[in-house]
């Protein structure tokens, strides 16, 4: 899904919340292992079926190699992505250090 989504970010997704065109969501890919994936939605139709697009189709897979997903394999709309450097969590002061009593 690059370059909207970059390998090593997070998402968060509400598996409460179909997604509609021009939203990110989360899908199985067709096939034995219904590897998950993140795609664009292009178009929802009747039934629903979902059209799902590669934010960078000649890199990526998408409903012109699998065709068009059910809705038993669109599990939720992504919300939030997080990228690692958001992630990464201070150093903890240890024990008798100024950060920890408050003073400097």
């Amino acid at each position: 899904m690059q370059p909207t989504l970059v390998d090593g970010e997070f998402v968060l997704v509400d598996c409460g919340v179909r997604p509609g065109a021009g939203d990110l969501a989360l899908a199985s890919a067709p096939g034995p292992n219904g590897v998950p994936v993140v795609k664009r939605v292009a178009e929802v139709s009747e039934g629903p079926q979902y059209r799902m697009a590669s934010d960078n189709p000649s890199q990526g897979t998408d409903s012109r190699h699998w065709g068009l997903l059910g809705p038993g394999s669109v599990h939720g709309r992504v919300t939030l992505n997080l990228n690692r450097p958001l992630l990464t969590l201070a150093p903890v002061p240890g024990p008798g250090s100024t950060a920890e009593s408050g003073r400097s």
